[in-house]
């Protein structure tokens, strides 16, 4: 386990280390820049915290690693880790409706701990994401009156007006898992960012693959009755963050 804690701390103060938390289908990912971390208030070194997200990890005895390559949608071949738990030791809440939670007393920045934290309830989509909650958190006092009146219901149908008011809230995004969680503060992708993926810390939630009920993507190895809670991604010497090959220059 010491072994675990220092690669993980090693490589949280690496900028070029990105990480994810989640399921196939909705997930959380971290990436910082360099000289981006903000003071996180406590001397645990598995948290790293910075303007546009942060990330936490918890670690447990019965954590399993699983390293293993794939091809990227680039062709580069990438290492990553998966950081693995039992599949009974994996299931969070398991919620099908929105759910108040409560107060994120375990929040990274200590001044979010007061603020109110929604469960959105993807397993609504699929079987295969028990190993996360997907949140959000609003100190917008409108916004928590709204989703009060919708607490108990599936918010992923046509009829549910809750996720376009998300969407125009702009609220905290917080994956939790029993290995950590990963914060979002930053804008979820839309119209704002020509529908691209915002650069640094973001998160996905797309139907189509929850509707796959699996937890993981097919090509990670892990064994059977085993479920990745996280995943560790190593700078590569040739390919950058976004999965393009850094051009080769010849020595002068």
């Amino acid at each position: 386990m010491a072994v675990t804690n220092d690669l993980l701390a090693e490589q949280l103060r690496d900028s070029h280390t990105s990480w994810s938390m989640g399921s196939y289908g909705a997930v959380a990912e971290f990436f910082q820049d360099s000289g981006e971390a903000m003071d996180s208030g406590t001397s645990d070194k598995l948290i790293r915290l910075t303007p546009r997200g942060g990330i936490r990890f918890e670690l447990r005895e019965d954590m399993g690693l699983c390293a293993y390559e794939n091809t990227g949608g680039h062709g580069g071949i990438r290492q990553h880790i998966a950081l693995c738990l039992p599949e009974k030791a994996s299931r969070m809440s398991g919620n099908e409706v929105l759910t108040e939670v409560g107060l994120d007393t375990l929040a990274l920045n200590k001044k979010d701990r007061d603020v109110v934290l929604f469960d959105l309830g993807v397993s609504s989509l699929g079987s295969g994401c028990f190993q996360l909650d997907f949140c959000i958190r609003t100190e917008d006092q409108d916004l928590i009156d709204f989703l009060r009146e919708h607490c108990g219901t599936d918010i992923f149908t046509h009829e549910s007006p809750v996720f376009g008011r998300l969407l125009e809230a702009q609220p905290h995004r917080v994956i939790v898992t029993r290995l950590g969680r990963i914060e979002v503060y930053q804008p979820i992708g839309g119209e704002h960012t020509d529908d691209k993926t915002p650069e640094g810390p973001h998160t996905h939630l797309l139907p189509e693959l929850l509707s796959l009920n699996l937890t993981h993507a097919p090509d990670v190895p892990v064994r059977q009755g085993w479920v990745p809670c996280a995943f560790l991604y190593p700078e590569e010497p040739v390919i950058d963050l976004s999965g393009n090959q850094i051009p080769l220059r010849a020595n002068q």
